[in-house]
């Protein structure tokens, strides 16, 4: 069926978007934690690669959950991104919790490479 094989390269598509996303994200959390270390210390650069990397890993987690199962409908596959979307808020909240209690870290370059490495969801968008 012509529909059914424009539906998958779609999926496939939205697959390698996703997976740019992600390396993206973990790349950009490398390159933050590299320089909040040259520039505020070991404790800023620990503290910008956990959070970029909180980001990273919860959106490797969503990408993993939506793409195991995207075989089916798009009803299907839009129910596994909404889902996926709650695991991902989920993993970030427990993420967080555990860098702010159990880690010495310092609060604004973890926030900042956290927030920092979600925008690249956006700028990669922008030129996929």
């Amino acid at each position: 069926m012509p529909g059914h094989l424009m539906i998958d390269e779609d999926r496939g598509l939205r697959r390698r978007t996703v997976q740019r996303i992600v390396l993206a994200q973990f790349g950009l959390a490398g390159l933050l934690g590299a320089g909040f270390w040259v520039f505020g210390g070991g404790r800023a650069g620990y503290s910008a690669l956990i959070g970029g990397l909180i980001s990273a890993i919860a959106s490797w987690v969503f990408a993993r959950f939506v793409f195991a199962g995207a075989q089916g409908s798009s009803e299907r596959f839009l129910r596994r991104v909404m889902l996926g979307e709650l695991l991902k808020l989920g993993v970030v909240v427990i993420m967080f919790g555990v860098a702010l209690t159990a880690l010495n870290l310092a609060f604004l370059p973890l926030i900042s490479a956290f927030a920092v490495t979600l925008l690249t969801y956006w700028v990669v968008l922008l030129f996929a």
